[in-house]
Parts: structure tokens; C-alpha cells; sequence
């Protein structure tokens, strides 16, 4: 089910510690990725998903505005997206499984320049990511993060491989082991944490550039998923009544 709402530039990207600054933000002078529109567990308008064969379109948290369509998503790598609760999604601890290699979970992205009409292209504008590990306190922001990455998939009304200056499409999807790859040198998927993913689109072609705000989105990924968390709650409650027995039977000998 798709829900839908509106939201300035400045919409929160985690929430506790940061709220007053997100206050401020909101007053900073952002108007043209103001009125967002943000829809959860959402699909991506057309051309859809295009960035590799048995991907899904669905699940995404998208955010649109100024003809610019952000979609990105946390998914169970090889099984499918993840449904989010609002843009929090909840992934499983632990690699892949075999003979898939890596994490379990992992990011998937998109930009969409023509998503109400207009003319940009990707040579237009500088996309940015910012992440943050809560656990471990990293943060980064890569600009150009287009570039970042050779592996991406580009659209300019059918797929190519983004080599072309009226590309105005671009998607990709990333192993959650990127955060390690850009500097977390103590991520860790085997430990309950917290990420933080924001892409944001800014209307200048020089690369590093961070004016003229287009269109920003953001997701929370949470580690373990739920059903993780209470099989090990369940498992410690049964040590606990292991170890009650365990005692009560050493005061009857």
C-alpha cells in the first residue's frame, strides 16, 4: 500500500538527537525543492525499474519534486525489497546466502530528471550521497556520486550504460558492505545498527557542487529485522529459564 504526503526540503533524516537542527534547516532558503511530494512503499514512475533483470518496482520511499523523481530502497539482496514502515526498513543481520556473496541486505537508487516533464540531464546536475553508520558515528557525504560509481545503469528513453549526455536517468544498487567501501572501517554486518542513506540532487553540472537544491531523499535502515530480534529474545528468555531449573535443582539435591 502506497501512502502519500508533503513535505519541505528540509524533512527529517533521523529522528531524536538531530530534531532541532532539522528546525533550523527547515528555515534555510531551500524554495525550489520546496512542496515535496514523498510517497512510501512506492513504485517508481515510468520507465520504472530498468537498472537489472528480476528487479521489483515496489518498495521504494520516492520523493518528487521539480520534475526530479528520488527513489531509493533497502532490500534482501537476490530475494526482493524490503516493505518498508514509513522509510524505515527493517534487514536481516549476517551475509547473503550462498552461493550469493556478501551482506544480506543492501541500497538500491534511482534518479528520474524527466519524472513531470522538463529538460535536464544528468550532465545538468551533481547527485549527492550522504550516509551515516549511527553505531560506529561515521558520516560522509560523496558529491558527484554519480561518477562514484562505474557500474551504474543510465536511461535516455531505453537503457544504456551512461556514456551519453542526454542520459537523464540513473540507477544502481549497492551491498550494504558500501559503507565499508567509502570509509566505515568499522562496519560490521553482523551488529545491530542503524544506517542513515540520503541522496540529494543539486542544479549545477560542476562536479562538488551543493547549490540549487532540486530534490533530496532519505531512508533509515535498521538492523536486525524484528522477527531477529524476538527469536534472540526468545532464546535468552529460554537460557533464563535453563538457568532458574538449573538452580532449582541443585537446592533439592
Amino acid at each position: 500500500m502506497t501512502t502519500t504526503s508533503t513535505t519541505t526540503s528540509a524533512r527529517r533524516i533521523h529522528r531524536g538527537a538531530i530534531a532541532g537542527a532539522l528546525g533550523l534547516l527547515a528555515l534555510a532558503p531551500f524554495s525550489h525543492a520546496a512542496h515535496a511530494t514523498v510517497a512510501y512503499d512506492a513504485s517508481l514512475a515510468a520507465p520504472g525499474v530498468y537498472f537489472g533483470t528480476g528487479n521489483a518496482n515496489a518498495g521504494f520511499t520516492v520523493s518528487t519534486a521539480n520534475s526530479v523523481e528520488l527513489g531509493l530502497s533497502a532490500i534482501t539482496r537476490y530475494t526482493g525489497p524490503i516493505t518498508p514502515v514509513g522509510d524505515v526498513y527493517h534487514a536481516a543481520l549476517g551475509n547473503a546466502v550462498p552461493p550469493t556473496t556478501g551482506t544480506a541486505w543492501g541500497v538500491d537508487f534511482s534518479i528520474n530528471l524527466r519524472a513531470g516533464g522538463g529538460s535536464l540531464t544528468l550532465g545538468n546536475v551533481d547527485a549527492v550521497l550522504t550516509v551515516t553508520d549511527e553505531g560506529t558515528g561515521f558520516n560522509t557525504t560523496i558529491t558527484d556520486f554519480l561518477g562514484f560509481l562505474p557500474d551504474n545503469t543510465c536511461y535516455n528513453g531505453s537503457v544504456t550504460s551512461c556514456s551519453n549526455s542526454s542520459d537523464y536517468g540513473v540507477q544502481n544498487s549497492e551491498p550494504a558492505s558500501l559503507f565499508a567501501a567509502i570509509g566505515d572501517t568499522n562496519f560490521n554486518n553482523f551488529v545491530a545498527d542503524t544506517y542513515i542513506v540520503t541522496l540529494s540532487v543539486y542544479g549545477c553540472a560542476t562536479s562538488g557542487c551543493e547549490s540549487n537544491l532540486l530534490a533530496t531523499d532519505t531512508i533509515q535502515v535498521q538492523t536486525p529485522e524484528p522477527n531477529t530480534i524476538a527469536i534472540f529474545g526468545m532464546a535468552l528468555a529460554g537460557l533464563g529459564l535453563l538457568h532458574q531449573y538449573r538452580r532449582g535443582s541443585r537446592n533439592l539435591s
